[in-house]
């Protein structure tokens, strides 16, 4: 979150006319010398350019985190497999080759770990 809250002031401070809104009332949060004024069609094309660039950072940057954050099934999965262990499936590894198999759907976790050939 505080990545988007970055990427919005940084879009604020390169392209204040893309989040500067121009004429729809209320007024805009953003204050900006560029609102006044209609941007010319070669500030548009490289604001449109600087926006994708940021955007393509925000999305590279959350992409990564939920990578990082999600990347071991002991981690990903550790609410199920407290779970699946409270019910009495004590083979840890069973039980998170189970939850990877189903994608960390407890039901079918157990089901699976049910299966006689599955143990």
């Amino acid at each position: 979150m505080l990545d988007v809250q970055e990427g919005m002031q940084q879009l604020q401070t390169e392209a204040p006319h893309i989040l500067g809104g121009g004429g729809g009332g209320g007024g805009s949060r953003l204050e900006s010398p560029s609102v006044s004024r209609p941007p010319e069609a070669s500030q548009l094309a490289s604001g449109d350019e600087q926006y994708s660039r940021l955007l393509q950072q925000m999305f590279g940057v959350m992409s990564r985190s939920t990578e990082t954050a999600g990347g071991s099934p002991e981690f990903k999965y550790e609410y199920q497999l407290n779970q699946l262990q409270l019910m009495g499936f004590l083979d840890r590894q069973a039980n998170i080759s189970a939850l990877t198999v189903t994608s960390g759907d407890l039901n079918a976790a157990v089901d699976r770990l049910l299966q006689p050939s599955q143990q």
